[in-house]
């Protein structure tokens, strides 16, 4: 269901490239919650879903409580990232990273841009899904103010800390900035100028986000075990 949602709802956007759809997205996801907002039926307007069950007794295993809910969670979150991780190695993943630098010119050697965008979209809607599933379960209920525009800020941070040349800098993103968030939690007033200041750091002196680094280190260490060999 998520992947339909997510496949109709970039359909207005397919026009927009580059910029202007990253903008166009982000108002298109507002615009639903603020709608949602407004909007007492089905989803409960300001008040959101509530009553939702929590998760099941199974094998003997309480999933309600916290530690086994978390190991269940993290284990699904293996899976899913395996499952990205295998489309990000395939064909399709290849098509993506092409449309990614040059539209026009993926377009020009047969590549369907429009239908890959959509299949973007929609998997990316599919595994938003399973994490959204799993969240409203352990909350038990849906709180559309709960996922506003400095959420959505938050998830850009993540992504230009980590950076997103590589399967693996969005990740390192995410735990890095996750820390500090922790860290900063008994500064909740200052944390958005935190998270600002880190921004602007890295769109200045580090744009390639950490991924970067890491990958410098490791051909440097190449180049240095290929001297000490040449050498030997």
């Amino acid at each position: 269901m998520a992947s339909l949602v997510g496949a109709g709802v970039i359909q207005p956007l397919l026009r927009t490239v580059g910029f202007g759809f990253f903008i166009a997205s982000y108002a298109l996801g507002e615009l639903i919650r603020l709608v949602w907002v407004k909007v007492h039926t089905p989803f409960g307007g300001p008040r959101g879903i509530i009553d939702i069950p929590y998760p099941p007794v199974v094998a003997g295993i309480d999933f309600s409580k916290p530690i086994p809910y978390y190991f269940m969670c993290f284990a699904i979150m293996l899976v899913c990232l395996y499952l990205m991780y295998r489309v990000d190695k395939s064909r399709i993943g290849d098509a993506f990273k092409a449309i990614s630098i040059h539209p026009l010119l993926a377009e020009s050697i047969g590549i369907r841009v429009t239908r890959y965008r959509t299949l973007a979209m929609a998997i990316g809607a599919f595994f938003a899904g399973i994490a959204g599933a799993l969240l409203v379960h352990r909350l038990a209920a849906v709180d559309p103010r709960v996922f506003d525009i400095i959420t959505m800020v938050y998830l850009i941070i993540w992504v230009v800390v980590g950076g997103t040349r590589t399967f693996w800098g969005p990740i390192v993103g995410v735990c890095v900035m996750q820390a500090i968030f922790e860290f900063t939690r008994p500064f909740l007033e200052m944390r958005p100028m935190f998270f600002g200041i880190i921004l602007i750091l890295f769109l200045v002196f580090l744009p390639g986000g950490i991924e970067s680094i890491i990958a410098k280190a490791i051909t440097r260490f190449r180049a240095r075990r290929g001297v000490v060999a040449e050498t030997v």
